[in-house]
């Protein structure tokens, strides 16, 4: 009899996932979802999506007058605008200088001296510097020794630097370098594709639309086709959780981990999830919640309002975890940028120079390095462990001392 009942529970079971899978199959979203994806992508077929080198080549083109892609220089003019537009750059040229440049005279250089895309102008005396990064972080004092070299090549030149990331996280070691984003990216490409879309060669424009559906498809965030898996992923969260437990995923696993942790210890560490994705695990403290700078964010970071967000960073070779001041425009956004820096013994690692735009680290730690060398279950199962390690030690103290620290400056400020 008791054989009987495991016999008929595991076959109830078996039903029950069978059913789930089933109703993913055939679901109206995911054959919306099949048809948005549906079609041939050249960046796709030649393994470009995690390819930093295979990015900078592609941009490095496009930005370049001298190619023959037809362009001229409108692809360069909108990126030079946007750039000086949309960022607080210090010493930044005129709108109007950027407007009238005779763009004859820039060139795009590509991994001169290991700088990804490097933008020069003779007349000018101009010069701006890209380091491109997809999901791999910054390498040591990376991005100090590449600025240090522009400085000694380029001395009496006006030098900019930017460091292009997925969402624009800024860097980690080196505030003169601007953090923007492929959404910016995105933007920049659709504003010149509908400038040059009637009069450049169809070729030229293919490529551009493939480049863009690729970046939509597979970095941006906050994308038609990023909502649509988001509404998948809320109806058929079990089917799909049992699929990616199955694949032989690294980040995924990564991810699962992160998640995992937080979802199971949300209660006791009194925390709010807030949206994630495999690169990017975010939450921030129930307490933050009451105060006004939580409940007025602009929403263009993590489909919330809220404006103050931890993140664990979950790159192919580390991860990190940062508090992050997202977008807002209210001025308890000053506030906690001024506490921070003047309470740096709390705020580690905090970007003090200038407060950002839209989003300015005010904390950073390493949680773990990721090896290589990784390959048995004993030595996987030693690594997570090591992971949850650090992130209790995070809570035990670092976490304590942050969360308690600002709740006490907005009590002051509200």
């Amino acid at each position: 009899m008791e054989h009987m009942n495991k016999s008929t529970c595991k076959q109830h079971l078996d039903d029950s996932i069978e059913l789930k899978l089933s109703s993913l199959l055939f679901s109206a979203e995911l054959e919306e979802l099949e048809d948005s994806l549906n079609g041939f992508n050249i960046f796709e077929a030649i393994g470009a999506v995690n390819s930093e080198l295979r990015h900078s080549n592609f941009l490095g083109f496009i930005l370049d007058p001298s190619q023959n892609h037809g362009l001229m220089s409108k692809c360069l003019s909108n990126f030079l605008y946007h750039f000086f537009n949309e960022f607080d750059v210090n010493n930044a040229p005129s709108l109007i200088d950027v407007g009238c440049y005779d763009y004859s005279d820039f060139s795009v250089e590509r991994e001169w001296r290991n700088i990804d895309i490097l933008i020069v102008s003779e007349r000018y005396r101009f010069v701006l510097a890209i380091e491109n990064k997809i999901w791999s972080g910054e390498h040591s004092d990376q991005l100090t020794r590449y600025q240090k070299i522009i400085e000694e090549q380029y001395p009496s030149y006006k030098r900019y630097y930017a460091l292009l990331t997925p969402s624009g996280l800024p860097p980690e070691n080196n505030e003169d370098w601007v953090a923007i984003s492929y959404e910016d990216i995105s933007e920049i490409l659709h504003k010149t594709l509908k400038k040059v879309k009637s009069t450049s060669s169809n070729s030229v424009v293919f490529a551009i639309e493939q480049y863009l559906q690729m970046i939509e498809r597979h970095i941006l965030e906050d994308t038609d086709i990023s909502k649509l898996c988001k509404k998948i992923y809320k109806q058929h969260k079990q089917a799909l959780d049992l699929i990616f437990e199955h694949r032989p995923d690294k980040a995924s696993e990564t991810y699962d981990l992160l998640s995992k942790y937080l979802e199971k210890n949300q209660e006791t560490l009194n925390i709010d999830l807030a949206h994630s994705s495999k690169s990017y695990v975010r939450f921030s403290p129930k307490e933050w919640g009451e105060f006004d700078i939580q409940k007025s964010g602009t929403g263009e970071w993590a489909s919330t309002e809220r404006t103050l967000l931890f993140e664990f960073v979950n790159r192919v070779d580390s991860i990190i975890l940062v508090l992050i001041i997202g977008p807002n425009d209210g001025e308890q956004r000053n506030i906690i940028f001024e506490h921070a820096c003047d309470n740096k013994q709390i705020f580690k690692n905090v970007r003090s120079k200038k407060l950002a735009n839209k989003w300015h680290r005010i904390y950073n730690i390493s949680i773990s390095k990721k090896s290589k060398s990784v390959n048995h279950d004993e030595d996987e199962e030693a690594f997570n462990n090591q992971i949850i390690k650090n992130i209790d030690e995070f809570f035990a103290g670092d976490y304590k001392k942050i969360k308690e620290s600002i709740v006490r400056v907005l009590s002051d400020n509200s």
